[in-house]
């Protein structure tokens, strides 16, 4: 494996760049130097699958061992042990409600709300349980793109979408909500 491959990127409101590698952990970059932070630094896994900014500006990092927030320069973890279905994080999407939606590697996604997990799988309707992208609609609709097709929660239930309903053949791993 190759440690300086680089799985996910994000530039925060300061303009420091953060990226999530395969294997090396997290670096930062905040234009003149690089820092790096792996699991001897509180980073729950050394791949970084996702990273994410909330519209507080709080920084999510998805790993191969579970969820961190970086707080005050510290790692706060969320795992298995806080209600997830499973520690790899790869996906993540703030709502309107503040409200964030954890996609998963075989754990289906989680919605966590006041600092507890609500999990949905495949037996919630939920296309699959590898969930690689998640999106708000301007309804308020939850999309999650899994490794077997997209769904659409509403709130209540899934709707699954595949190739049946002239979706190209699995699975999802990006999407963009259009603001029209």
């Amino acid at each position: 494996y190759n440690p300086n491959y680089i799985v996910a990127m994000v530039v925060d409101a300061q303009g420091v760049v953060w990226a999530g590698t395969w294997g090396a952990g997290l670096s930062r970059f905040d234009g003149k130097t690089w820092a790096h932070y792996t699991m001897a630094d509180g980073l729950p896994g050394n791949h970084v699958f996702m990273l994410h900014l909330d519209p507080t500006g709080q920084l999510w990092v998805g790993t191969n061992n579970g969820l961190a927030k970086l707080h005050d320069g510290k790692f706060e973890l969320l795992t298995v042990q806080d209600g997830l279905f499973s520690n790899t994080v790869f996906s993540m999407a703030t709502t309107r409600d503040g409200s964030l939606w954890v996609g998963t590697n075989g754990g289906g996604v989680a919605h966590y709300v006041d600092g507890r997990f609500t999990m949905y799988t495949r037996a919630n309707g939920l296309a699959g349980n590898t969930v690689g992208a998640l999106a708000q609609d301007q309804d308020g609709d939850i999309w999650v793109g899994t490794n077997d097709g997209l769904s659409r929660f509403d709130g209540a239930r899934f709707t699954t979408y595949g190739e049946a309903e002239g979706l190209p053949p699995r699975p999802v791993r990006a999407m963009r909500v259009d603001r029209q």
